[in-house]
């Protein structure tokens, strides 16, 4: 069984009727749609549609195996969207911080700061509470570095 049946069992379905499901969604010809759908019956098992003059219906057997092919085609794509996302490298931020209140004694995060942090090869920024970006800021880097004004 192939994600392609899976995709030309569910167009007929949804279409009710093979020809425009052929013609409209999945621009092939009809007598190979026609083709593809009784393999995967044969492989099923069972007819999952049944055919008249004026279109398809779905036996039970084909309403039950409809939900299944949609999950299956709906986790396919999430699968694939999950390797591309994996495939690409990391957005590295720059992130810069500066005290607004204090100079920083013995923490690595001063009590009270103002952070902005955007990634380098996208446009716009982020800019982060003073309680969030002591977080942010020291979870995006271990070389992120304070600066407190000259007092």
């Amino acid at each position: 069984m192939e994600l392609r049946h899976l995709r030309y069992f569910v167009a007929v379905a949804e279409e009710g009727s093979l020809r425009v499901a052929a013609e409209k969604r999945l621009h092939t010809a009809q007598p190979s749609l026609s083709r593809q759908i009784r393999d995967l019956e044969y492989e099923v098992g069972v007819p999952l549609l049944t055919r008249s003059v004026r279109g398809v219906e779905l036996t039970p057997g084909g309403r039950a195996f409809l939900d299944h092919a949609r999950l299956v085609l709906t986790q396919a794509e999430t699968a694939a969207k999950a390797a591309r996302r994996a495939a690409q490298p990391t957005k590295q931020i720059f992130a810069m911080g500066f005290l607004t209140a204090t100079k920083q004694i013995g923490c690595r995060a001063p009590p009270a700061c103002c952070a902005m942090s955007w990634p380098i090869s996208k446009s716009g920024f982020r800019v982060t509470t003073p309680l969030r970006s002591r977080t942010s800021l020291c979870a995006a880097s271990s070389t992120s570095r304070f600066f407190a004004p000259n007092s």
